[in-house]
Protein backbone atom coordinates (compact mmCIF):
# COMPACT_ATOMS: atom_id res chain seq x y z
CA UNK A 1 0.00 0.00 0.00
CA UNK A 2 2.69 2.49 0.86
CA UNK A 3 4.43 1.75 -2.20
CA UNK A 4 1.44 2.59 -4.45
CA UNK A 5 0.83 5.61 -2.50
CA UNK A 6 4.46 6.84 -2.73
CA UNK A 7 3.88 5.67 -7.03
CA UNK A 8 0.82 8.21 -6.89
CA UNK A 9 2.37 10.81 -5.37
CA UNK A 10 5.19 10.93 -7.65
CA UNK A 11 2.61 11.09 -10.98
CA UNK A 12 0.93 13.84 -9.46
CA UNK A 13 4.00 15.75 -8.55
CA UNK A 14 5.59 15.53 -12.31
CA UNK A 15 1.80 16.46 -13.37
CA UNK A 16 1.63 19.54 -11.62
CA UNK A 17 5.45 20.74 -12.67
CA UNK A 18 4.67 19.86 -16.41
CA UNK A 19 6.07 16.39 -16.69
CA UNK A 20 4.18 14.25 -19.91
CA UNK A 21 3.60 10.83 -18.44
CA UNK A 22 2.83 8.09 -20.57
CA UNK A 23 4.68 5.04 -19.40
CA UNK A 24 3.91 3.32 -16.09
CA UNK A 25 4.82 5.06 -12.60
CA UNK A 26 8.13 4.44 -11.33
CA UNK A 27 8.51 1.25 -9.00
CA UNK A 28 11.60 1.83 -6.95
CA UNK A 29 13.41 -1.22 -6.42
CA UNK A 30 16.15 -1.01 -3.11
CA UNK A 31 19.68 -1.69 -4.32
CA UNK A 32 22.11 -3.98 -2.07
CA UNK A 33 24.39 -1.67 -1.31
CA UNK A 34 26.35 -3.16 1.10
CA UNK A 35 29.53 -3.47 -1.18
CA UNK A 36 31.75 -0.86 -1.17
CA UNK A 37 30.42 1.44 -3.81
CA UNK A 38 27.18 2.79 -2.97
CA UNK A 39 24.47 3.16 -5.87
CA UNK A 40 22.61 6.66 -5.18
CA UNK A 41 20.14 6.81 -7.88
CA UNK A 42 19.45 5.10 -10.93
CA UNK A 43 16.52 5.77 -13.62
CA UNK A 44 14.78 6.52 -16.92
CA UNK A 45 16.00 9.96 -19.10
CA UNK A 46 13.11 10.15 -21.96
CA UNK A 47 10.46 11.25 -23.43
CA UNK A 48 7.72 9.78 -25.37
CA UNK A 49 9.78 7.90 -28.30
CA UNK A 50 13.26 6.08 -28.58
CA UNK A 51 15.88 7.97 -26.09
CA UNK A 52 19.32 6.98 -25.26
CA UNK A 53 22.40 8.81 -23.55
CA UNK A 54 25.64 8.76 -25.26
CA UNK A 55 28.03 10.62 -22.58
CA UNK A 56 28.16 10.85 -19.10
CA UNK A 57 30.53 12.99 -16.96
CA UNK A 58 31.13 15.20 -13.81
CA UNK A 59 31.51 18.34 -13.91
CA UNK A 60 34.68 20.24 -12.37
CA UNK A 61 31.68 22.13 -10.22
CA UNK A 62 30.36 18.88 -9.27
CA UNK A 63 27.10 18.72 -11.32
CA UNK A 64 26.47 15.34 -13.44
CA UNK A 65 26.41 16.05 -17.01
CA UNK A 66 24.20 13.62 -19.29
CA UNK A 67 24.20 14.12 -23.22
CA UNK A 68 21.53 12.00 -25.57
CA UNK A 69 19.44 11.92 -28.34
CA UNK A 70 15.69 12.13 -27.76
CA UNK A 71 11.73 12.52 -29.48
CA UNK A 72 10.32 15.40 -27.40
CA UNK A 73 11.92 14.33 -23.82
CA UNK A 74 11.20 17.87 -21.83
CA UNK A 75 12.29 17.29 -17.70
CA UNK A 76 9.86 18.94 -15.52
CA UNK A 77 9.48 22.04 -14.42
CA UNK A 78 13.25 23.20 -16.76
CA UNK A 79 12.66 25.35 -19.27
CA UNK A 80 15.11 24.54 -22.43
CA UNK A 81 17.84 26.02 -24.16
CA UNK A 82 17.71 26.00 -27.90
CA UNK A 83 21.10 25.50 -28.74
CA UNK A 84 20.76 27.79 -32.47
CA UNK A 85 23.81 28.33 -34.81
CA UNK A 86 21.77 30.81 -36.69
CA UNK A 87 23.15 30.47 -40.50
CA UNK A 88 25.34 27.90 -40.11
CA UNK A 89 23.45 24.87 -39.39
CA UNK A 90 20.41 26.26 -41.87
CA UNK A 91 21.84 23.68 -44.63
CA UNK A 92 22.21 21.15 -42.36
CA UNK A 93 18.81 21.42 -40.56
CA UNK A 94 17.30 21.56 -44.44
CA UNK A 95 18.77 18.31 -45.16
CA UNK A 96 17.67 16.73 -41.62
CA UNK A 97 14.04 18.35 -41.77
CA UNK A 98 13.50 15.71 -45.14
CA UNK A 99 14.73 13.12 -43.45
CA UNK A 100 12.26 14.14 -40.11
CA UNK A 101 9.32 14.76 -42.23
CA UNK A 102 9.65 11.54 -44.15
CA UNK A 103 10.13 9.47 -40.59
CA UNK A 104 7.62 11.48 -38.88
CA UNK A 105 4.77 10.24 -42.16
CA UNK A 106 5.67 6.82 -41.50
CA UNK A 107 4.78 7.72 -37.41
CA UNK A 108 8.68 6.75 -36.61
CA UNK A 109 9.77 9.66 -34.12
CA UNK A 110 13.47 8.41 -34.43
CA UNK A 111 16.48 10.25 -32.12
CA UNK A 112 15.69 13.74 -33.76
CA UNK A 113 17.46 15.94 -30.71
CA UNK A 114 20.53 16.04 -29.55
CA UNK A 115 20.53 17.16 -25.88
CA UNK A 116 22.46 18.12 -22.64
CA UNK A 117 20.81 17.42 -19.30
CA UNK A 118 23.57 19.10 -15.71
CA UNK A 119 21.93 17.28 -12.89
CA UNK A 120 22.53 17.85 -8.81
CA UNK A 121 25.17 15.76 -8.02
CA UNK A 122 22.45 13.61 -5.95
CA UNK A 123 20.80 13.29 -9.70
CA UNK A 124 17.34 13.82 -7.95
CA UNK A 125 17.04 17.05 -9.94
CA UNK A 126 17.38 18.17 -13.55
CA UNK A 127 18.96 21.59 -13.17
CA UNK A 128 19.14 22.86 -17.18
CA UNK A 129 18.23 21.31 -20.30
CA UNK A 130 19.84 22.63 -23.52
CA UNK A 131 18.61 20.93 -27.21
CA UNK A 132 20.04 21.09 -30.25
CA UNK A 133 18.43 21.37 -33.54
CA UNK A 134 15.94 18.74 -34.74
CA UNK A 135 17.95 16.22 -37.22
CA UNK A 136 21.49 16.43 -35.20
CA UNK A 137 22.24 13.55 -33.38
CA UNK A 138 25.44 13.07 -30.27
CA UNK A 139 27.74 11.07 -31.11
CA UNK A 140 30.08 11.33 -27.94
CA UNK A 141 30.64 14.13 -25.41
CA UNK A 142 34.07 15.08 -23.86
CA UNK A 143 34.37 17.56 -20.50
CA UNK A 144 38.08 19.23 -20.12
CA UNK A 145 39.61 20.16 -17.45
CA UNK A 146 37.64 23.37 -17.12
CA UNK A 147 34.15 21.86 -17.65
CA UNK A 148 34.10 23.04 -21.51
CA UNK A 149 31.50 20.62 -23.36
CA UNK A 150 32.66 19.18 -26.51
CA UNK A 151 30.11 17.38 -28.39
CA UNK A 152 30.82 14.85 -31.64
CA UNK A 153 27.58 15.39 -34.06
CA UNK A 154 26.30 14.17 -37.01
CA UNK A 155 23.05 15.40 -38.96
CA UNK A 156 21.05 13.72 -41.54
CA UNK A 157 20.61 10.39 -39.08
CA UNK A 158 22.52 8.32 -42.02
CA UNK A 159 19.70 8.81 -44.55
CA UNK A 160 19.86 8.46 -48.11
CA UNK A 161 21.47 12.13 -48.13
CA UNK A 162 24.20 11.34 -46.04
CA UNK A 163 25.84 12.55 -42.56
CA UNK A 164 27.21 15.94 -41.67
CA UNK A 165 29.77 15.76 -38.78
CA UNK A 166 30.36 18.46 -36.85
CA UNK A 167 32.07 19.19 -33.26
CA UNK A 168 29.79 21.61 -31.06
CA UNK A 169 31.29 23.40 -28.30
CA UNK A 170 29.58 24.75 -25.48
CA UNK A 171 31.14 26.62 -22.09
CA UNK A 172 30.58 25.04 -18.62
CA UNK A 173 26.91 25.33 -18.00
CA UNK A 174 26.28 24.31 -21.65
CA UNK A 175 23.67 27.07 -21.77
CA UNK A 176 25.07 28.02 -25.47
CA UNK A 177 26.85 26.96 -28.38
CA UNK A 178 30.33 28.53 -28.53
CA UNK A 179 31.29 26.87 -31.54
CA UNK A 180 29.97 24.44 -34.57
CA UNK A 181 32.51 22.99 -36.25
CA UNK A 182 32.24 20.86 -39.67
CA UNK A 183 34.60 17.94 -39.46
CA UNK A 184 33.67 15.72 -42.58
CA UNK A 185 33.80 11.61 -42.18
CA UNK A 186 34.70 12.08 -38.07
CA UNK A 187 34.52 8.76 -36.30
CA UNK A 188 36.34 10.21 -33.44
CA UNK A 189 37.89 12.77 -31.71
CA UNK A 190 39.63 14.63 -28.65
CA UNK A 191 41.01 17.10 -26.79
CA UNK A 192 44.42 17.59 -25.63
CA UNK A 193 45.65 19.61 -22.79
CA UNK A 194 46.69 22.61 -24.85
CA UNK A 195 43.68 22.83 -26.13
CA UNK A 196 44.02 21.62 -29.26
CA UNK A 197 41.32 18.88 -31.10
CA UNK A 198 42.14 15.81 -32.88
CA UNK A 199 39.81 14.36 -35.19
CA UNK A 200 39.81 10.74 -36.40
CA UNK A 201 38.78 9.84 -40.00
CA UNK A 202 38.55 5.78 -40.84
CA UNK A 203 41.97 6.96 -42.88
CA UNK A 204 43.68 9.91 -41.29
CA UNK A 205 44.70 11.76 -37.80
CA UNK A 206 44.25 15.27 -37.95
CA UNK A 207 45.63 18.04 -35.46
CA UNK A 208 43.85 21.23 -35.07
CA UNK A 209 44.05 24.33 -33.17
CA UNK A 210 42.82 25.40 -30.09
CA UNK A 211 39.50 26.93 -32.48
CA UNK A 212 39.74 24.08 -34.21
CA UNK A 213 39.09 25.54 -37.49
CA UNK A 214 43.04 25.65 -38.88
CA UNK A 215 44.81 22.51 -38.83
CA UNK A 216 48.60 21.73 -37.87
CA UNK A 217 48.91 18.64 -39.67
CA UNK A 218 47.39 15.44 -40.63
CA UNK A 219 48.93 11.73 -40.80
CA UNK A 220 47.99 8.07 -41.96
CA UNK A 221 49.35 4.84 -41.46
CA UNK A 222 49.84 1.61 -42.53
CA UNK A 223 48.16 -1.62 -41.68
CA UNK A 224 47.66 -4.82 -43.37
CA UNK A 225 44.42 -5.13 -45.95
CA UNK A 226 41.95 -2.68 -46.12
CA UNK A 227 41.52 -0.48 -43.13
CA UNK A 228 39.24 -0.06 -40.17
CA UNK A 229 39.45 1.87 -37.63
CA UNK A 230 37.78 1.69 -34.07
CA UNK A 231 38.99 4.59 -31.55
CA UNK A 232 41.53 7.50 -30.78
CA UNK A 233 42.65 8.92 -27.29
CA UNK A 234 45.27 11.86 -26.61
CA UNK A 235 46.83 12.11 -23.10
CA UNK A 236 47.04 15.58 -22.13
CA UNK A 237 49.58 15.84 -20.30
CA UNK A 238 52.37 14.49 -23.15
CA UNK A 239 50.20 15.35 -26.33
CA UNK A 240 50.61 11.88 -27.62
CA UNK A 241 47.62 10.57 -29.73
CA UNK A 242 46.82 6.91 -30.06
CA UNK A 243 44.82 5.31 -33.15
CA UNK A 244 43.18 1.50 -32.52
CA UNK A 245 41.84 -0.34 -35.21
CA UNK A 246 42.70 -3.73 -37.04
CA UNK A 247 43.30 -4.50 -40.91
CA UNK A 248 40.82 -6.71 -42.66
CA UNK A 249 44.03 -9.06 -43.96
CA UNK A 250 43.98 -12.35 -45.99
CA UNK A 251 46.43 -15.13 -44.03
CA UNK A 252 46.25 -17.06 -47.17
CA UNK A 253 44.25 -19.45 -45.14
CA UNK A 254 41.17 -16.99 -44.80
CA UNK A 255 40.22 -13.64 -43.74
CA UNK A 256 41.71 -12.14 -40.61
CA UNK A 257 41.19 -9.12 -38.25
CA UNK A 258 44.68 -7.69 -37.94
CA UNK A 259 44.79 -5.11 -34.71
CA UNK A 260 46.63 -2.48 -34.45
CA UNK A 261 47.58 0.82 -32.63
CA UNK A 262 49.63 3.69 -33.41
CA UNK A 263 50.63 6.53 -31.67
CA UNK A 264 51.73 10.11 -32.83
CA UNK A 265 53.25 12.92 -30.62
CA UNK A 266 52.35 16.77 -31.02
CA UNK A 267 54.65 17.10 -34.42
CA UNK A 268 52.98 14.25 -36.18
CA UNK A 269 55.52 11.95 -35.62
CA UNK A 270 54.59 8.64 -34.90
CA UNK A 271 56.26 6.97 -31.96
CA UNK A 272 55.37 3.53 -31.89
CA UNK A 273 53.33 1.10 -33.09
CA UNK A 274 52.10 -2.15 -31.43
CA UNK A 275 50.49 -5.88 -32.83
CA UNK A 276 49.85 -4.84 -36.63
CA UNK A 277 51.85 -8.50 -37.17
CA UNK A 278 52.45 -9.81 -41.12
CA UNK A 279 49.23 -11.80 -41.67
CA UNK A 280 50.99 -14.60 -43.59
CA UNK A 281 52.18 -15.67 -39.88
CA UNK A 282 48.56 -15.66 -38.58
CA UNK A 283 47.47 -19.10 -40.04
CA UNK A 284 47.22 -22.70 -38.36
CA UNK A 285 50.55 -24.58 -37.28
CA UNK A 286 50.03 -27.01 -39.89
CA UNK A 287 50.39 -24.56 -42.26
CA UNK A 288 53.62 -23.05 -41.78
CA UNK A 289 52.22 -20.49 -39.06
CA UNK A 290 52.38 -19.66 -35.44
CA UNK A 291 48.52 -20.61 -35.08
CA UNK A 292 47.53 -17.09 -33.55
CA UNK A 293 44.09 -17.25 -35.60
CA UNK A 294 41.41 -15.40 -33.39
CA UNK A 295 40.24 -12.22 -35.14
CA UNK A 296 40.85 -9.46 -33.11
CA UNK A 297 39.94 -5.39 -33.31
CA UNK A 298 40.18 -2.18 -31.72
CA UNK A 299 37.80 -0.59 -30.69
CA UNK A 300 38.51 1.45 -27.82
CA UNK A 301 40.83 4.33 -26.57
CA UNK A 302 41.06 6.39 -23.49
CA UNK A 303 43.11 7.89 -20.91
CA UNK A 304 43.81 7.84 -17.33
CA UNK A 305 44.27 10.84 -14.70
CA UNK A 306 48.08 10.09 -15.27
CA UNK A 307 47.77 10.48 -19.01
CA UNK A 308 47.94 6.65 -19.57
CA UNK A 309 46.20 5.32 -22.54
CA UNK A 310 43.93 2.90 -22.04
CA UNK A 311 43.21 0.82 -25.54
CA UNK A 312 40.36 -2.04 -25.58
CA UNK A 313 40.32 -5.00 -28.52
CA UNK A 314 37.52 -7.78 -29.02
CA UNK A 315 38.99 -11.09 -29.50
CA UNK A 316 36.65 -13.81 -30.64
CA UNK A 317 39.00 -16.73 -29.50
CA UNK A 318 41.63 -17.66 -26.74
CA UNK A 319 44.23 -17.74 -29.96
CA UNK A 320 44.37 -14.13 -29.84
CA UNK A 321 47.63 -12.27 -30.75
CA UNK A 322 46.95 -9.76 -27.47
CA UNK A 323 48.00 -12.86 -25.41
CA UNK A 324 51.89 -12.29 -27.17
CA UNK A 325 54.39 -9.41 -26.96
CA UNK A 326 52.77 -6.44 -29.47
CA UNK A 327 55.91 -5.48 -30.80
CA UNK A 328 57.34 -9.33 -31.61
CA UNK A 329 54.44 -12.43 -31.73
CA UNK A 330 56.96 -15.11 -31.24
CA UNK A 331 57.61 -14.14 -27.99
CA UNK A 332 54.44 -14.29 -24.80
CA UNK A 333 53.27 -11.39 -23.31
CA UNK A 334 55.07 -10.15 -20.52
CA UNK A 335 53.94 -12.01 -17.61
CA UNK A 336 53.66 -8.97 -15.42
CA UNK A 337 51.00 -7.33 -17.54
CA UNK A 338 47.98 -9.97 -16.13
CA UNK A 339 49.43 -11.10 -13.08
CA UNK A 340 47.36 -10.93 -10.24
CA UNK A 341 44.64 -8.96 -12.62
CA UNK A 342 41.07 -10.62 -12.68
CA UNK A 343 41.03 -12.06 -16.27
CA UNK A 344 44.51 -13.25 -17.20
CA UNK A 345 43.53 -15.27 -20.34
CA UNK A 346 40.69 -14.39 -22.99
CA UNK A 347 38.68 -17.35 -21.76
CA UNK A 348 38.21 -20.86 -23.37
CA UNK A 349 35.46 -23.07 -24.79
CA UNK A 350 33.97 -20.97 -27.07
CA UNK A 351 31.22 -21.78 -29.45
CA UNK A 352 31.21 -19.76 -32.88
CA UNK A 353 31.78 -15.96 -32.59
CA UNK A 354 32.08 -15.04 -28.84
CA UNK A 355 33.54 -11.56 -28.47
CA UNK A 356 35.80 -11.29 -25.69
CA UNK A 357 37.46 -8.19 -24.07
CA UNK A 358 41.00 -6.83 -23.18
CA UNK A 359 41.98 -3.55 -21.83
CA UNK A 360 45.62 -2.70 -21.56
CA UNK A 361 46.96 0.65 -19.88
CA UNK A 362 49.83 1.63 -21.97
CA UNK A 363 52.61 3.90 -21.41
CA UNK A 364 52.10 6.94 -23.56
CA UNK A 365 56.14 7.62 -24.79
CA UNK A 366 57.02 4.00 -24.92
CA UNK A 367 54.36 2.11 -25.69
CA UNK A 368 54.99 -0.41 -22.87
CA UNK A 369 51.81 -2.22 -22.12
CA UNK A 370 51.75 -1.62 -17.81
CA UNK A 371 48.45 -3.76 -16.71
CA UNK A 372 45.45 -5.13 -18.05
CA UNK A 373 42.86 -7.24 -17.60
CA UNK A 374 40.64 -9.71 -19.62
CA UNK A 375 37.04 -9.44 -19.65
CA UNK A 376 34.15 -12.68 -20.33
CA UNK A 377 30.82 -13.51 -19.57
CA UNK A 378 30.06 -16.95 -18.71
CA UNK A 379 28.00 -19.65 -20.10
CA UNK A 380 29.32 -22.67 -17.37
CA UNK A 381 32.90 -22.68 -16.13
CA UNK A 382 34.24 -24.51 -18.82
CA UNK A 383 32.54 -22.11 -21.64
CA UNK A 384 32.99 -18.25 -22.06
CA UNK A 385 30.38 -15.73 -23.55
CA UNK A 386 30.19 -12.37 -25.19
CA UNK A 387 31.10 -9.33 -22.99
CA UNK A 388 31.45 -5.91 -25.14
CA UNK A 389 33.48 -2.86 -23.17
CA UNK A 390 31.80 0.17 -24.18
CA UNK A 391 33.50 2.99 -22.08
CA UNK A 392 36.08 3.29 -19.37
CA UNK A 393 37.43 6.37 -17.19
CA UNK A 394 39.56 6.44 -14.09
CA UNK A 395 39.49 8.70 -11.32
CA UNK A 396 42.08 10.52 -9.03
CA UNK A 397 42.50 7.33 -6.91
CA UNK A 398 43.61 4.92 -10.28
CA UNK A 399 40.76 3.00 -10.47
CA UNK A 400 39.42 1.96 -13.00
CA UNK A 401 35.53 2.43 -14.17
CA UNK A 402 34.45 -0.46 -17.22
CA UNK A 403 30.93 -0.32 -18.78
CA UNK A 404 29.36 -2.04 -21.84
CA UNK A 405 27.04 -4.59 -22.39
CA UNK A 406 27.39 -8.63 -21.23
CA UNK A 407 25.42 -11.72 -22.79
CA UNK A 408 23.73 -14.18 -19.74
CA UNK A 409 27.13 -14.90 -17.39
CA UNK A 410 27.86 -11.57 -16.77
CA UNK A 411 30.49 -12.05 -13.95
CA UNK A 412 29.50 -10.18 -10.47
CA UNK A 413 30.81 -9.22 -7.28
CA UNK A 414 28.66 -8.01 -4.99
CA UNK A 415 26.14 -6.74 -7.65
CA UNK A 416 23.61 -3.86 -7.11
CA UNK A 417 20.84 -5.44 -9.03
CA UNK A 418 20.41 -8.97 -10.23
CA UNK A 419 17.85 -10.03 -12.40
CA UNK A 420 14.76 -11.91 -11.44
CA UNK A 421 14.33 -15.66 -11.11
CA UNK A 422 15.37 -17.51 -14.00
CA UNK A 423 15.75 -14.22 -15.97
CA UNK A 424 18.43 -13.14 -18.02
CA UNK A 425 21.73 -12.86 -16.30
CA UNK A 426 23.19 -10.26 -18.23
CA UNK A 427 22.67 -6.91 -20.35
CA UNK A 428 24.85 -3.32 -19.20
CA UNK A 429 27.02 -3.65 -16.48
CA UNK A 430 29.58 -1.62 -14.66
CA UNK A 431 32.52 -2.86 -13.33
CA UNK A 432 35.30 -1.26 -10.98
CA UNK A 433 38.91 -2.35 -10.44
CA UNK A 434 41.68 -1.11 -8.40
CA UNK A 435 44.53 -0.12 -9.97
CA UNK A 436 46.11 -3.74 -10.65
CA UNK A 437 42.69 -4.44 -12.45
CA UNK A 438 41.53 -6.65 -9.49
CA UNK A 439 38.02 -6.24 -9.08
CA UNK A 440 36.42 -3.96 -7.02
CA UNK A 441 33.10 -4.92 -7.27
CA UNK A 442 30.98 -5.54 -10.54
CA UNK A 443 27.19 -5.96 -11.56
CA UNK A 444 24.46 -5.54 -14.13
CA UNK A 445 21.36 -3.76 -14.66
CA UNK A 446 18.34 -5.69 -15.96
CA UNK A 447 16.98 -4.27 -19.24
CA UNK A 448 19.94 -1.92 -19.73
CA UNK A 449 22.82 -1.11 -22.05
CA UNK A 450 25.18 0.94 -20.62
CA UNK A 451 27.84 3.08 -22.82
CA UNK A 452 29.00 5.59 -21.17
CA UNK A 453 31.08 6.75 -17.58
CA UNK A 454 32.46 9.84 -15.71
CA UNK A 455 34.00 9.74 -12.26
CA UNK A 456 35.41 12.63 -9.88
CA UNK A 457 36.00 13.61 -6.59
CA UNK A 458 34.20 10.21 -4.99
CA UNK A 459 31.62 10.02 -7.24
CA UNK A 460 30.38 7.62 -10.42
CA UNK A 461 27.77 7.86 -13.03
CA UNK A 462 27.06 5.65 -15.91
CA UNK A 463 24.89 6.23 -18.36
CA UNK A 464 22.75 4.51 -21.54
CA UNK A 465 19.38 3.13 -21.81
CA UNK A 466 16.99 0.86 -21.05
CA UNK A 467 13.40 -0.63 -21.39
CA UNK A 468 10.70 -0.16 -18.62
CA UNK A 469 9.92 -4.20 -17.93
CA UNK A 470 12.40 -6.58 -17.42
CA UNK A 471 9.49 -8.80 -17.82
CA UNK A 472 6.05 -6.84 -18.13
CA UNK A 473 3.67 -9.93 -18.12
CA UNK A 474 4.71 -10.68 -15.19
CA UNK A 475 5.35 -6.71 -14.27
CA UNK A 476 8.94 -6.89 -13.05
CA UNK A 477 10.48 -2.99 -13.83
CA UNK A 478 13.59 -1.56 -14.82
CA UNK A 479 16.29 -1.06 -11.39
CA UNK A 480 15.11 2.43 -10.61
CA UNK A 481 16.31 4.33 -7.22
CA UNK A 482 15.51 8.07 -6.11
CA UNK A 483 15.07 8.74 -9.67
CA UNK A 484 14.40 12.26 -10.67
CA UNK A 485 11.91 10.64 -13.61
CA UNK A 486 8.49 9.84 -12.00
CA UNK A 487 7.74 7.50 -14.86
CA UNK A 488 8.55 5.99 -18.02
CA UNK A 489 8.91 8.35 -20.85
CA UNK A 490 7.50 5.71 -24.17
CA UNK A 491 8.90 4.48 -27.11
CA UNK A 492 10.89 1.24 -26.85
CA UNK A 493 13.59 2.81 -24.62
CA UNK A 494 14.64 5.50 -22.20
CA UNK A 495 17.76 7.17 -21.82
CA UNK A 496 19.22 5.44 -18.19
CA UNK A 497 21.58 6.48 -15.85
CA UNK A 498 22.80 5.57 -12.53
CA UNK A 499 25.24 7.61 -9.79
CA UNK A 500 27.28 6.23 -6.94
CA UNK A 501 29.32 7.23 -3.89
CA UNK A 502 32.73 5.82 -4.01
CA UNK A 503 34.56 5.10 -0.81
CA UNK A 504 37.69 6.62 0.25
CA UNK A 505 40.84 5.46 -1.16
CA UNK A 506 43.19 3.29 0.96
Amino acid sequence: MCKRIFQAALVLLASAAGAILPGAAVEQVEPDNSGPVKLMCASWLGGPGHDELVGAAISPDMKVILAGNGSRYQPAGVTPVQLNTGDLLAAVNSMARKVLNKRAAAGDQGNTSGFVARLSLDGKKVLSYARLPEGTTIRKMVLDARGTVYLLCSAGQGSSIGQEIHVAVLPPGANKLSRWIHYPDTIDFAVDGNGDILTLTNDRLSRWNNEGTASKWSVQWRCYGEKYTGAMTVSPQTGIAAVVGYGAANTGHEPYKDPFAFAFDRAGKQVWALWNPDPKRERPTELGGNGLMADTSGNLAAVDRSGNLLLGYFADGGNTIMMRDPRDPARPLAASVLDGVFQNTPGYGFVGAAKTSVLFRVEPKTGRLDKGTWLSSWINPRRANSLQISAVDTDEDARTFVVGRSYAGCPTRQPWYTCMPNGYRGGGYLAVFDRGFRMVQCGYFPTSDISAVGARNGYLVIAGSARDYEDKAKQVPARTFNPPQASYGGGDRDGYFAIFRLPAAR
